[in-house]
């Protein structure tokens, strides 16, 4: 999530529907939460981080009887994990 934005407002109506939150870097993207950061600014949440998201999505499957991950908190985020997706594909 870019730094300018309202991280409360926007994680607050989320995180009582989540069974996990996972946090990681935007890629190339300097005015941007460090993972670290977003945990300083949530410390009632359990908040996982990883390096990347191909590392976020196995920690998240391997670890979880998962039922459907959202990827949120900027279109930076979703522009990266959509050109990761087509390229694996």
């Amino acid at each position: 999530m870019m730094r300018h934005k309202d991280l409360h407002g926007f994680l607050d109506p989320l995180i009582p529907h989540a069974s996990s939150i996972t946090a990681i870097p935007l890629p190339d993207e300097p005015d941007s939460f460090l993972p670290e950061e977003m945990q300083a600014f949530l410390p009632d949440v359990t908040l996982h981080t990883a390096e990347s998201f191909s590392a976020a999505l196995n920690q998240i499957t391997q670890s979880h009887d998962y039922g459907r991950i959202l990827i949120c908190g900027s279109l930076y985020l979703a522009g990266h994990v959509l050109q990761i997706t087509r390229l694996q594909a």
